[in-house]
């Protein structure tokens, strides 16, 4: 009778096994918990410049948007991108490679033009954003997109119009609708105070490049300030800035994530390591992305709420 010996794997290669597949596990798990999508790469479609305003008073250029969208996915979370350039240049169209990224995870991305200063002053920015959100809500179904799971977010100035639409109510209610449709809201470097003159130190330089935009009677800078309109029934806040950030953005965010905690408001204030207040949002889509990531991770977790 032949005897067949028993192999016997060594106690030490077991455990290397063991601590590899526990590696693995947690790299499936990491990848779930920031894109949602273990393997998330759809092939991303596109519909370039539809207008969002119609009519004699539409502008020929400004009043337009893309929609970036993943193939073979339904209901899928929205993201609707304003872009920065302080409130006087910038266009949807420097941010396809963002719309394909964020089209890439499941997520359909909206990239808005606006009408710009100082052609248009305040409340022209904000009112444009709101005509392309209602044109979101109504049409984004034929892109794949959920319109009770939508996403304000902007950049900049584009963050400064985000948090407005979404905490004063005038300006969707023009539109049949309320910030109670908005799912959350994700400014990036914006300003949510638009500031006063010293007293006794006449108007500051900061001021001066504000005037363009928002008027020369100070007076009613205030009601342009999102800061003025914060409460606890207000969508979800993701507040972002760059780690390299001048620090007058970065108070701006802390003086508004402040205010809206004191209120009871659901907010979180996160910083994108190592970038400024341009890589943080260049960088999107591109080797060192670290904004992407954070946002894709709140818009899964808020959606599933």
């Amino acid at each position: 009778m032949r005897i067949i010996a028993e192999t016997r794997i060594p106690v030490k290669i077991k455990f290397s096994l063991k601590i590899l597949l526990v590696i693995i596990i947690a790299i499936l798990f990491i990848s779930i918990f920031y894109t949602g999508n273990v393997f998330a790469d759809y092939t991303v479609k596109e519909k370039k410049d539809i207008p969002y305003v119609t009519g004699s008073k539409s502008h020929p250029e400004k009043h337009k948007l893309n929609v970036f969208y993943p193939e073979g996915k339904k209901n899928c979370p929205v993201y609707m991108f304003i872009h920065g350039g302080g409130w006087k240049k910038g266009d949807r169209k420097l941010y396809d490679k963002l719309g394909k990224t964020f089209a890439r995870k499941g997520i359909v991305a909206v990239i808005i033009s606006y009408r710009l200063s100082p052609d248009y002053r305040h409340p022209a920015h904000v009112q444009d954003a709101a005509s392309a959100f209602a044109w979101t809500y109504k049409n984004i179904k034929k892109y794949s997109g959920d319109p009770g799971n939508i996403f304000v977010s902007g950049h900049s100035a584009g963050g400064h119009i985000s948090a407005l639409l979404a905490l004063d109510g005038q300006y969707l209610k023009a539109h049949g609708l309320s910030p109670k449709n908005i799912r959350g809201v994700i400014p990036i470097s914006g300003l949510y105070k638009i500031a006063f003159p010293t007293p006794g130190k006449g108007i500051s330089r900061r001021d001066k490049k504000l005037m363009p935009v928002f008027g020369k009677d100070q007076s009613k800078w205030d009601s342009a300030s999102p800061i003025t309109y914060v409460r606890k029934d207000v969508p979800p806040f993701l507040i972002l800035t760059g780690e390299k950030e001048p620090r007058f953005v970065i108070y701006q965010a802390k003086l508004f994530c402040n205010a809206l905690k004191r209120k009871g408001a659901n907010v979180w204030k996160k910083e994108i390591p190592g970038k400024n207040h341009i890589t943080e949002i260049r960088s999107i889509g591109r080797s060192g992305d670290k904004t992407s990531p954070i946002v894709i991770k709140f818009i899964n977790e808020e959606s599933k709420n």
